[in-house]
């Protein structure tokens, strides 16, 4: 019965965990500087003789609350569309890969903006003025 309790798995001893004079410091320069993240405090601790990495000044930041991830809110935006169809045409290239084929396919597109019909579609072997404006010829 004795081997079936239950023990903690956090270890004994943590060597590489940083000492608490580090944390002070590290903690000290961000109160005084909200701003500032763990790359500059990397950077000034540096410059006075301190041996830590900017990920250790991250994980203590973050251990103490001072990192928040920050979400944004979605930008709505407003999708520009031609009043009337035919008016504006969009032409553009896809690259692809097919299989049994030697190097890349080009599909060159034509889109109403309005309607989003697709006017034309057509595959070349190669990206060139050529195969552009003969796209646009059919």
């Amino acid at each position: 019965m004795q081997g079936l309790r239950y023990e903690s798995r956090r270890p004994h001893h943590s060597p590489n965990r940083t000492h608490g004079n580090l944390d002070n410091r590290i903690l000290q320069l961000r109160r005084k500087h909200p701003s500032w993240g763990a790359l500059r405090i990397h950077a000034i601790l540096a410059r006075r003789g301190g041996r830590v990495s900017w990920r250790t000044v991250h994980r203590v930041l973050k251990r103490h609350g001072f990192m928040v991830r920050v979400v944004r809110k979605p930008v709505s935006f407003k999708r520009f569309q031609r009043r009337h169809v035919d008016s504006l045409w969009q032409a553009d290239v896809y690259k692809f890969r097919i299989s049994g084929v030697r190097g890349h396919v080009y599909v060159h597109t034509i889109l109403d903006d309005r309607s989003r019909y697709l006017v034309m579609a057509r595959a070349y072997r190669r990206e060139r003025t050529r195969e552009a404006t003969n796209n646009l010829l059919w």
